[in-house]
């Protein structure tokens, strides 16, 4: 599937003999899934079906199928057929139900095509955030898009960008609410998991489903102005039938639909390809930005905010205590692309953690399809250094073992590279960022619960078992977590007794693991003000021990808290219901006031329901609260004078009521 791979030490006949073993597909990671050109030889009688068909109506009925949750497993092929149908129906024939089932369960359903199929990795729609509020997108198979796609957004909706941002600003804000319309019409909710499965009979829905997800993907440019979208600000997204003939070499995961994923024809526009919106959008951008001479000042933007969130914030979640002092050998110069803290955790081990940077310029020339290659030079300086600050440490007296930990950054391209070999007691282990930060907010998601994992497959080795995990990091601890943090089966006979053993793993066991993370954090924008203005909020305890504390609609705003502010918001399906303050600079005062802020979005869960049933005719737009405790600040830090009682408790009751007084100054 598309997206980040893990650096197996397997060559890639090894790696082709596994995945054949567990009937599962290529990663795309090693090469295009298709040429387009190829198909003709491949699937001759599709491609001439295909030219007796009404192009623009066939590309909204495929289009249609790519927002119905129950077929995500099947988008390789359905994205295949949107190509097909673009480069070849020129007919007058208007296709039916049964040519569709044709189409995917006959003509379709070849090996080397159904294969490319795997199961589900990721939700089916994912949400970002802009201005102009929150946008749903579909992900098909590229994982992770809405975290790709919001890296972008936060530098394109940064006042301080050059002035000619602006236009590519509200281009891209344009076909995000084209997206976001796609998905209320289509009825499928943030976070959505998408359902089905994969290789098999594709269900094609009835035709009065395939009607109404049809209309979901189409457009009249009288439709566009009640979304706030003028048709010339979609245009670097626009494509028609009569540039077709030049998609006809394209490789699909860089093409010119999925960089153009609207079709025109007249007055009526078809978002072809709902899945690529993400891809699209960080194509066009990083053109108009390298066009524009400002690619470096891009990338270091780029690399100064993935920094901060896997070295620093990513770092913390999973119990890593950064060390200042320089035990490590110096960084060749031939790394500039890599960034790396160390950090100690479980007292006596450390962990060399390693973000990897993309180079943007080549991403503009072979797209997000194609997976970061480091050169040779590179690539071995990569891993001879971290092979030498592995030695470094272990040297140490104190270090019982350790970790190299791997991020990948950049935009979402794929990774396909190696790792050192572990060596004794020291692992290896590699995710991309946004898994990282999943697996940071996973129970147990810490350096100690990965070294132990690693642990197992050293296990695993040295009593001839070979544990194979081709979907990387996030899904072996998924699968472990799963399975009450086993590696291996109880049930699974092995060791020197039983001959060479070969364990492989699911592929989706991740899939579960981000929807958590997704929803649980539900990571969306809420509007402050009427007339709107919209700020990125997440859940204040996705993490609470209470279930019932994780649901609760009671979120914050991050960007603000990292200002001094404290914007919290209790959403109801009318409103939001705000609670503002300013952090005093004292902790205790801050603590103070952060109790007297929770408490009232507390409140608000159960008393502004009432409030606005009790009153039907509250204005419009959302409601604020202002915490200001004006002179808070001149207090001095209470001084405890004295703790006295003994622990009282009901009578009858034996709970512990209170445990004593505490009197202050």
């Amino acid at each position: 599937m598309m997206g980040f791979q893990y650096p197996t030490d397997m060559n890639f006949h090894d790696l082709l003999e596994t995945l054949q073993a567990q009937d599962s597909p290529l990663p795309l990671g090693t090469g295009a899934v298709f040429e387009l050109s190829q198909m003709e030889n491949a699937v001759p009688q599709l491609i001439e079906l295909l030219k007796q068909y009404r192009g623009v109506p066939l590309l909204a009925q495929i289009g249609g199928l790519l927002t119905e949750p129950s077929l995500h497993p099947n988008t390789s092929r359905l994205e295949l057929l949107t190509h097909l149908a673009f480069v070849h129906a020129r007919g007058r024939r208007k296709a039916k139900r049964k040519d569709l089932v044709r189409f995917f369960n006959r003509e379709l359903h070849v090996p080397f095509v159904a294969a490319m199929e795997g199961p589900i990795e990721d939700v089916f729609v994912s949400n970002v955030v802009s201005s102009s509020g929150n946008h749903r997108i579909f992900e098909g198979i590229w994982v992770a898009a809405d975290y790709w796609l919001q890296e972008v957004l936060y530098l394109i909706i940064d006042p301080q960008a050059p002035p000619w941002i602006a236009q590519v600003r509200q281009c891209v804000i344009s076909l995000l609410k084209l997206s976001e319309e796609v998905a209320r019409r289509a009825q499928v909710f943030r976070f959505t998991m998408g359902t089905g499965r994969p290789k098999g009979t594709v269900p094609i829905p009835n035709e009065g489903m395939i009607r109404a997800r049809s209309e979901a993907v189409q457009f009249h440019v009288s439709d566009l102005q009640p979304l706030g979208i003028r048709l010339s600000e979609l245009s670097p997204f626009i494509t028609s039938l009569e540039q077709a003939s030049a998609a006809a070499n394209d490789i699909i995961g860089h093409s010119h639909l999925e960089r153009r994923p609207l079709v025109q024809q007249g007055d009526r526009l078809i978002l072809a390809l709902p899945t690529a919106v993400s891809v699209a959008v960080r194509r066009y951008v990083i053109e108009v930005i390298q066009h524009n001479g400002g690619m470096h000042a891009f990338a270091q933007i780029l690399r100064q905010q993935q920094i901060e969130a896997s070295l620093y914030d990513g770092l913390q979640k999973v119990g890593g205590l950064p060390i200042t002092q320089n035990w490590l050998p110096q960084k060749p110069a031939t790394l500039s692309c890599v960034d790396h803290v160390l950090c100690r955790f479980d007292t006596d081990k450390y962990a060399h953690v390693v973000l990897l940077h993309d180079n943007l310029e080549e991403l503009t020339q072979v797209g997000f399809a194609s997976p970061n290659v480091l050169g040779d030079a590179v690539a071995e300086a990569l891993a001879q250094y971290l092979r030498d600050c592995a030695h470094a440490l272990l040297g140490r007296p104190e270090c019982r073992g350790g970790l190299t930990v791997l991020i990948v950054g950049g935009l979402g391209r794929g990774f396909l590279g190696h790792l050192p070999p572990p060596v004794h007691r020291w692992h290896c282990a590699a995710f991309s960022l946004p898994d990282w930060l999943t697996f940071g907010w996973a129970d147990r998601g810490s350096l100690l619960s990965l070294w132990k994992l690693k642990e197992q497959f050293a296990y695993a080795e040295r009593h001839q078992l070979r544990v194979h995990d081709t979907n990387g990091d996030l899904n072996t601890f998924a699968y472990r977590s799963a399975n009450n943090f086993r590696l291996i089966p109880a049930d699974l006979p092995f060791g020197s007794n039983q001959g060479r053993g070969e364990l492989v793993l699911p592929t989706d066991w991740m899939a579960i693991l981000r929807q958590k993370f997704r929803q649980g954090h539900d990571k969306h924008a809420v509007a402050l003000r009427h007339p709107l203005s919209w700020v990125e909020v997440q859940r204040i305890e996705p993490e609470s021990l209470f279930r019932d504390a994780q649901k609760l609609p009671r979120y914050a705003s991050p960007a603000a808290l990292r200002l001094g502010l404290l914007y919290g918001v209790m959403e109801t399906e009318a409103r939001g219901w705000w609670v503002i303050a300013r952090r005093p600079s004292a902790v205790w005062q801050a603590e103070f006031l952060y109790q007297i802020w929770n408490s009232l979005l507390s409140w608000l869960v159960n008393l502004a329901p009432a409030i606005e049933s009790a009153f039907p005719g509250l204005p419009e737009g959302p409601i604020q609260i202002t915490v200001n405790l004006e002179g808070f600040e001149a207090y001095q830090t209470p001084e405890v004078l004295a703790y006295a009682g003994e622990p009282s408790t009901v009578p009858g009751g034996g709970a512990i009521r209170s445990f004593g007084r505490e009197m202050t100054r």
